[in-house]
């Protein structure tokens, strides 16, 4: 484990007191997972090499993601469809995101956990996570060249797309919602209605 920084602030903003933290790496942390430090159903995340817990999921969080498998049903000849699997993104950043589009590959992925050089499209259901998977996640799936991301926000039933990643930023957004139609830049063949994603 390597030794990094981070700010927490016990008083004013103004002056944070900053303390060392242990970082931990993706392979460090999937062991961590393999030998079951995490046995009692904590869900976490490891985000820039420190291991981050994630808010439980409500109803129309685990509504949403049942959806996912309804909606992209009739593509899963073509790609691999992990709802809420364990994603690499980087050597700090381990994700489970809501949806993952994969490529199919040979043996499928027993040997080893995707990585982001496999994604096709990743889906983030969003209410109380919205803030940290706008400006937390989405730099990190840019910064790993994740060529489309999309959030849904679960409370202004909005679905905001990002494609084209440049850096730690997507070069293109768009907002849809309602009977707008949209389409995976990769199985544009798939056609969707925003409200579909919910109902």
């Amino acid at each position: 484990m390597s030794t990094g920084t981070a700010s927490f602030v016990f008083g004013p903003p103004a002056n944070p007191v900053v303390m060392p933290v242990s970082r931990v790496s993706a392979t460090q942390y999937l062991q961590m997972i393999e030998a079951g430090v995490w046995d009692n159903g904590e869900k976490v995340e490891l985000i820039e090499g420190i291991i981050v817990p994630m808010p439980p999921s409500g109803p129309d969080h685990t509504n949403s993601t049942i959806r996912f498998v309804r909606l992209f049903a009739p593509v899963l000849d073509q790609v691999e469809l992990s709802i809420q699997g364990t994603l690499i993104v980087s050597a700090e950043n381990v994700f489970d995101p809501d949806l993952a589009l994969l490529r199919i590959k040979p043996g499928g992925y027993r040997a080893q956990q995707p990585t982001a050089e496999d994604v096709l499209l990743v889906v983030e259901s969003a209410a109380s996570s919205l803030k940290r998977d706008q400006h937390v996640k989405l730099p990190l799936y840019a910064t790993a060249k994740i060529p489309e991301y999309w959030i849904v926000d679960l409370k202004q039933q909005q679905l905001h797309i990002h494609r084209d990643p440049q850096g730690p930023v997507y070069r293109e957004m768009h907002t849809h919602s309602s009977d707008e139609l949209v389409s995976p830049l990769a199985l544009p063949q798939l056609v969707l209605r925003v409200n579909s994603l919910f109902e």
